[in-house]
């Protein structure tokens, strides 16, 4: 038997009834994160462009795409809310990079298709999680290939695949087909934060991964083959050196992965959380204003220097990877979900406070990683000089939003409360709050999409 087949056939034989309540609990924690960050991220111009080349390729008006009046096809739907939850960089770092960014939005475009229950779409949101986390798990690289490729974990076509084979409710030889064409179509994976000023818009792939595991499905579903042995070699397939399939089954149905996701408190690039977190703690501590601060001296990893230093970030992405400029956010105490608003890109006092902030390579911090051999947020140690002499420092290593460390219902309704109310009216806001909130007793996800259309 395959290892497709075989991981499939076991999943299968759970459903939404085997989930633990703090599975259910997490599943729409993440899907009410997943669709703040589409509602801001569909009015920044990445998500723009999303929606202005949905309206143009027109297509069948059956799902909603969030933030505008448009109705399309299931497959652009998925595209455009993927490009929307990922633009600000705001979203859920999974089992394994930016899972909800792509089986969200596969499961509100299919669910909507399909008139599913919201027990069916949380159920198949848990599934890509476990999915795309356990197949992660088996291929994680070396730790030396890591250093080469650090995006290798973003696999999440396969994710979404079978998010859409759910809820389509696929025969189960289609479901293993759905998977095995959507492991031959997933995307190369993308790390914008390693390409040259200014960066590419293409920081995870995540919009092309949702449209591209929708059509595996529809394709499954009308007999079109996949080769159902591509796990057996697909950690060389996307640039891998290790592969234990044993770890496809390890916990299953046990260890759901999706309860290691973490929620993004800040949105940028997740591997400087611990900076801009030390920094947090520093200003509410000691009461920090922009006036009192002389300098910052954020010390880090080799990649910090490399990669995040840039003082005149030219584009919204840029700043989303400039530690100077989101250190310049936070000591003017703007809130996260206005941070690249076009005021904030342009502003001359933002770019005076960012040249305050210098980025260096801190050998306490680059050992501590290597010897923790960390695959997500680096180390981080922030220093603040102010203007009366005085010298504060603080170090994390754990940022906030990951699992109980801010990640609940009261924190991420704030955080979905400030991306979505000044796009929509306060009672609309409210009432999405309330279906996601009691999703799993919704008879139709309908009721909830309605909602989401400006």
């Amino acid at each position: 038997m395959s290892l497709s087949r075989e991981l499939l056939q076991k999943l299968c034989t759970f459903g939404f009834e085997d989930l633990p309540d703090e599975v259910v609990d997490k599943a729409k924690r993440c899907i009410l994160d997943a669709v703040g960050c589409a509602i801001g991220g569909a009015y920044t111009p990445s998500g723009q462009a999303a929606h202005q080349t949905t309206l143009e390729l027109g297509g069948v008006p059956e799902c909603t795409v969030i933030g505008s009046p448009i109705k399309t096809n299931c497959v652009q739907a998925a595209f455009a809310n993927g490009a929307a939850i990922n633009a600000l960089d705001f979203d859920d770092i999974g089992p394994v990079g930016h899972v909800g960014a792509v089986v969200l939005p596969v499961a509100l475009a299919i669910g909507e298709r399909q008139s599913a229950s919201g027990q069916e779409v949380i159920w198949s949101l848990v599934l890509g999680y476990e999915v795309v986390g356990r197949i992660a798990g088996a291929m994680r690289p070396s730790w030396e290939r890591f250093q080469q490729m650090p995006w290798l974990r973003n696999t999440l076509t396969p994710a979404g695949a079978v998010t859409a084979g759910s809820l389509l409710r696929l025969p189960f030889e289609q479901f293993v087909h759905a998977f095995s064409i959507s492991c031959a179509w997933m995307p190369i994976p993308s790390a914008a934060s390693f390409e040259g000023v200014p960066l590419s818009w293409i920081k995870n792939n995540t919009a092309w991964s949702a449209a591209a595991a929708i059509q595996a499905a529809l394709l499954a579903g009308r007999g079109f083959r996949g080769n159902e042995t591509v796990l057996d070699s697909f950690w060389l397939k996307v640039g891998s050196d290790s592969w234990n399939p044993e770890a496809l089954f390890d916990g299953l149905g046990v260890h759901w992965l999706i309860l290691g996701t973490a929620f993004k408190h800040f949105p940028a690039c997740y591997s400087f959380h611990n900076a801009l977190t030390a920094l947090t703690d520093l200003v509410a501590a000691h009461h920090l204003t922009q006036d009192a601060v002389d300098k910052v001296v954020v010390g880090g990893t080799w990649v910090f220097n490399r990669n995040f230093a840039s003082q005149d970030p030219p584009t919204f992405i840029d700043a989303e990877f400039s530690l100077p400029y989101t250190v310049a956010m936070i000591l003017r105490r703007t809130p996260p979900w206005a941070w690249f608003s076009r005021e904030n890109l342009q502003d001359e006092h933002v770019r005076e406070l960012s040249h305050r902030v210098t980025v260096v390579e801190d050998p306490a911090m680059q050992q501590r990683y290597l010897d923790q051999k960390s695959r997500g947020s680096h180390p981080a140690k922030v220093t603040v000089y102010t203007r009366d002499g005085t010298m504060l420092v603080g170090e994390a290593t754990t940022p906030r939003g990951t699992p109980g460390f801010g990640d609940d219902w009261e924190a991420l309704r704030g955080k979905f409360e400030g991306l979505a109310n000044p796009y929509l009216d306060q009672a609309r806001v409210q009432e999405i709050y309330q279906s996601i909130a009691s999703l799993d007793h919704l008879s139709n996800v309908r009721d909830l999409t309605r909602l989401l259309r400006s």
